[in-house]
């Protein structure tokens, strides 16, 4: 399910030929640590793996500065989205909230 959600944000990596993904949150541990071997930290890795692509998860401090770099493309995608964040997507029409 979630290498489904997450899909859309492999065909701009592609088309770059960008060797790897980078995914950000705003979400902490026990979901992410410092030494990447949160829940998130190791699925993300994992489930790229396992269709050749290297990808990482970076935390913020701030929910919202993950959404706006996603938004900015400066990162490829959030992930763990809080709700509420729907008003930044909004403002961006290439990103996509994907209920699980």
């Amino acid at each position: 399910m979630l290498a489904g959600a997450l899909f859309p944000a492999l065909v701009p990596l592609s088309a770059q030929g960008q060797e790897r993904l980078v995914l950000n949150t705003g979400t902490r541990g026990p979901f992410t640590s410092e030494d990447k071997q949160g829940f998130l930290d190791l699925l993300i890795k994992e489930t790229f793996r396992r269709i050749g692509v290297e990808a990482e998860v970076i935390v913020y401090q701030a929910s919202a500065r993950a959404m706006s770099n996603a938004n900015q493309g400066i990162d490829d995608g959030a992930t763990l989205r809080v709700k509420g964040l729907e008003k930044f997507s909004q403002s961006d029409p290439g990103s996509r909230k994907i209920d699980g």
